[in-house]
């Protein structure tokens, strides 16, 4: 039996998280046949050790394997490594410290109409106990204008999405490697090649709030890394002529994700406030050309006063100063507030 779907799972010191995520896809309803590859990403650890121990007392046992990495080259790498490996006919990515509802996998098969359909996707349950909830289209065989721009304004994660792997390869939609928050444009690339799409508002995928997750926490490395992912997105992207016709829908996904969420940290962040970064993110932005007709009509992406804030930040830059210190204060104030609340309670 042809495998139907590949499960990629980027591994990096994951024995103590990955263990539902694994046990859940031993427990597939899924009747096709389907393969789990975990990807070790040079892991300095024992992860390495305990996942194959673990997989030994699998019910689908031999359908797991994994795959190690010969250097440390983050997520982006072991994705990348995962796709080249896999045989399926679809790639599912799931992240090591999530998992999978047990029908996911048959769920959005089934939505594939026995492979006719290129990309099929989930909604979410998200961290925190929220609900992340993907544009629902029903089945589209034929992607329109709309369509497309709706799912890249709110193409959400690279996970609980199942891939034609022809798609990834074809249009080379890979990941940039050796870097954090590879996935951050990932769905713009990959709504502008496929032509068909399904997905159900039902929520089959847990995000665990794992405070071991290298992006649980913002540091000013980490916005480094935001930056060179966005920026080898569009370098690499652009050279792909169904995503270049979408160039504006990438540059203001990069402007919104990335560059005013960066922005936003170092307003309210003391340890995250750099100028000189700050400068170079208005730089990169100034040459996307980018409509403010186009940046409100997505206003719902930020309240509309945080939005205001961030656009005059943008054009007088030396604005960032007192309105960090204003931040700052505000921030202040509140933990003020909050002990002497604390206090009369």
């Amino acid at each position: 039996m042809d495998i139907k779907i590949s499960v990629v799972i980027p591994m990096y010191n994951g024995s103590k998280t990955i263990r539902t995520c694994l046990e859940q896809l031993d427990k597939q309803t899924f009747k096709g046949k389907y393969e789990v590859l975990v990807v070790d990403d040079k892991s300095t650890d024992e992860s390495v050790t305990v996942v194959k121990n673990m997989i030994k007392t699998f019910l689908h046992a031999q359908e797991f394997k994994v795959i190690e990495s010969w250097e440390n080259g983050r997520a982006g790498a072991a994705r990348n490594l995962g796709v080249k490996n896999a045989k399926g006919e679809y790639i599912l990515f799931v992240d090591q410290d999530d998992y999978p509802d047990s029908r996911m996998l048959e769920t959005l098969y089934e939505l594939t109409q026995e492979g006719k359909i290129e990309c099929t996707a989930c909604d979410i349950h998200d961290k925190d106990g929220s609900q992340y909830s993907r544009v629902y289209l029903g089945t589209k065989d034929a992607l329109e204008d709309e369509d497309r721009r709706a799912l890249m304004r709110k193409h959400g994660y690279s996970f609980a999405i199942l891939i034609k792997k022809d798609v990834i390869e074809k249009n080379h939609i890979f990941f940039p490697e050796k870097v954090m928050y590879e996935d951050v444009l990932f769905g713009c690339g990959l709504y502008a090649c496929i032509q068909s799409f399904a997905n159900t508002d039902e929520k089959l995928y847990w995000r665990d709030d794992d405070e071991q997750s290298q992006t649980f926490t913002m540091t000013k490395p980490k916005m480094v890394d935001r930056v060179k992912a966005a920026k080898w997105y569009i370098e690499n992207y652009l050279g792909n002529a169904s995503i270049r016709n979408w160039q504006a829908e990438l540059h203001m996904a990069a402007f919104y994700y990335i560059y005013l969420s960066c922005t936003w940290w170092m307003i309210c962040r003391r340890e995250l406030f750099d100028y000189k970064m700050l400068l170079q993110n208005i730089a990169y932005v100034r040459a996307f050309h980018l409509s403010p007709r186009e940046i409100w009509k997505n206003e719902s992406r930020y309240s509309g006063i945080k939005l205001l804030i961030l656009l005059v930040i943008y054009e007088i830059p030396l604005l960032i100063y007192p309105t960090h210190s204003v931040m700052m204060f505000l921030k202040q104030l509140k933990k003020f507030l909050g002990r002497v609340i604390d206090k009369k309670g």
